[in-house]
């Protein structure tokens, strides 16, 4: 499901042009040609929700798969951001269809992990992708998997993420 739709220049993610910056954890919304940023995932996922019709996106930077108890923001947990994305996208008057864009979900340290003990970023994959098509929204693109840390920026204008890995890569989603 991978696109690379065109070559971009190199774009600073932390500098990304007039918008907000989403840490770990936490949820952001980009009306128009203002954007959305997260970076340093890495187990981590970017969740993302587009209103192609209204150019409204959405993004949840999700540390876990499953909340195990009421504490802290619904867009720390994979299983709950979908919910609270949505929340936000009624919010700001977002209308179908919408599209969704997953980005990292990466086994940083795939030789560390406890014998028994599945992967947090592979169920953070799933989970995502559970909870998206339980509320019917399609995942358009994604880049997931791995083992390098990314960084994304979302332009719901265009509709389009650019994710920039570690290594220097840069890509259009």
């Amino acid at each position: 499901m991978i696109t690379l739709t065109e070559s971009l220049p190199a774009v600073d993610p932390v500098a990304a042009p007039e918008g907000a910056v989403v840490g770990m954890g936490d949820l952001g919304v980009a009306p128009g040609d203002r954007t959305v940023t997260t970076v340093g995932l890495g187990s981590c996922l970017a969740s993302s929700i587009f209103s192609p019709a209204q150019q409204l996106a959405v993004l949840a930077h999700c540390m876990l798969p499953a909340r195990d108890q009421g504490d802290g923001p619904l867009s720390t947990d994979a299983d709950t951001a979908v919910p609270a994305l949505m929340t936000l996208l009624r919010e700001h008057g977002a209308a179908s269809p919408l599209a969704a864009a997953r980005v990292c979900g990466a086994s940083m340290f795939p030789g560390i992990a406890s014998v028994g003990k599945p992967v947090i970023a592979a169920q953070n994959i799933a989970v995502a992708l559970q909870t998206r098509a339980a509320a019917g929204i399609p995942v358009r693109t994604e880049d997931v998997g791995g083992r390098l840390c990314r960084s994304v920026i979302v332009e719901p204008a265009r509709p389009r993420i650019v994710m920039h890995s570690i290594r220097g890569r840069q890509r259009c989603l």
